[in-house]
C-alpha cells in the first residue's frame, strides 16, 4: 500500500507544478497590468527617460515656433524677381509709315517727344521694325523672303526713311527714362544650292550691327536666319555677331541679340 501511495504522489506532482506555473504567469500579468506597477517598480532611469522625452517635446515645439517666426519675417513682401529688360516687358514696334510723298518715313522727332508718354503707360522698349523692308506699311507681318527686303548695308534706304543723326538722341532719351532701344536687321539673300550663307551677307550684317551699336541701341533682332538651316556654321556666325555687338555697342545698359522664332526654335 505504501508503494501505491508513492506512485500516486509521483503521478500527481507534475500536475501540481503545471498548475502552479499557470497561476504564477496569470499573477504576473495581473501585476503588470495594474496601475500601480510602474509606481512600485519605478527607478531613476525611468525618471530620466521621462524628463528627456518631456523636454525634447517642449524644445521641439518652441523651435518650430521660432523657425516659423523667422521664416515669416524673412518672407519676401512681393514676388518680383529681377529680370532682363526684354523679359516680360512691353516692347512697342515702330515701323515706317507712308508719308504724303508716298515714301515710308519714320519721324524720329515726334518719337523722341513721345518717350515720356510711352514710359508713363508702361512701355519698356521701342523696336524699330521693318526699316529695310520694301513695303513696311502694307499690313503684312510675315518675314517672307529676300525679294521683300533691301540689304541691311544699304545706307541710302536708311537715310531716306529716317534722320540717322537723331538716332543717338533717341537712344539717350530712352536711357534717360530707363527705357531701351531695339532694331531689326534683315539677313536675307537668294539661297544657294548648298544653303550656306555668303561671306558678303555675313559682312553686311556685321557692318549693320556695328553701325547700330555705335548709336546706342540695346538690342538687335536679326531676322531671316531660318533660311540658312543647312549651313552648319550658322550658329557660329550668329555667336560672332553677338560678340561684335557687345564689342562695338556704346549703350551703358545690358546688350543682347535676338533671332527670329523659327531659328531660335531650331538652334
Amino acid at each position: 500500500s505504501q508503494k501505491k501511495k508513492g506512485r500516486d504522489r509521483r503521478v500527481s506532482e507534475p500536475g501540481i507544478i503545471k498548475g502552479s506555473r499557470k497561476r504564477l504567469r496569470k499573477a504576473k500579468n495581473i501585476i503588470r497590468s495594474h496601475e500601480d506597477f510602474f509606481m512600485v517598480y519605478d527607478n531613476k532611469h525611468w525618471a530620466t527617460a521621462r524628463n528627456i522625452c518631456f523636454w525634447f517635446s517642449i524644445l521641439s515645439i518652441l523651435g518650430s515656433i521660432v523657425a516659423a517666426g523667422i521664416l515669416i519675417v524673412l518672407m519676401p513682401r512681393s514676388c518680383d524677381p529681377e529680370t532682363m529688360w526684354w523679359q516680360g516687358k512691353v516692347i512697342l514696334d515702330i515701323i515706317p509709315t507712308n508719308s504724303t510723298s508716298g515714301q515710308p518715313k519714320l519721324n524720329l522727332t515726334d518719337l523722341i517727344l513721345s518717350v515720356p508718354k510711352f514710359k508713363e503707360i508702361g512701355i519698356q522698349a521701342i523696336k524699330l521694325k521693318d526699316i529695310y523692308r520694301h513695303n513696311p506699311d502694307d499690313g503684312n507681318d510675315t518675314l517672307s523672303n529676300d525679294s521683300d527686303w533691301y540689304s541691311c548695308a544699304d545706307d541710302e534706304v536708311l537715310r531716306s526713311r529716317l534722320d540717322v543723326n537723331l538716332l543717338s538722341t533717341l537712344s539717350q532719351e530712352l536711357h534717360k527714362h530707363d527705357m531701351n532701344l531695339m532694331v531689326e536687321i534683315p539677313a536675307f539673300e537668294e539661297s544657294s544650292s548648298s544653303g550656306m550663307m555668303s561671306l558678303s551677307l555675313i559682312q553686311n550684317v556685321t557692318k549693320a550691327i556695328k553701325n547700330w551699336g555705335e548709336v546706342g541701341v540695346d538690342g538687335i533682332s536679326i531676322v531671316g536666319l531660318e533660311h540658312f538651316g543647312k549651313d552648319p556654321y550658322i550658329a557660329t556666325t550668329a555667336a560672332s555677331w553677338k560678340i561684335n555687338f557687345l564689342k562695338y555697342g556704346t549703350s551703358p545698359k545690358h546688350k543682347d541679340s535676338h533671332y527670329s522664332v523659327p531659328f531660335a526654335t531650331k538652334y
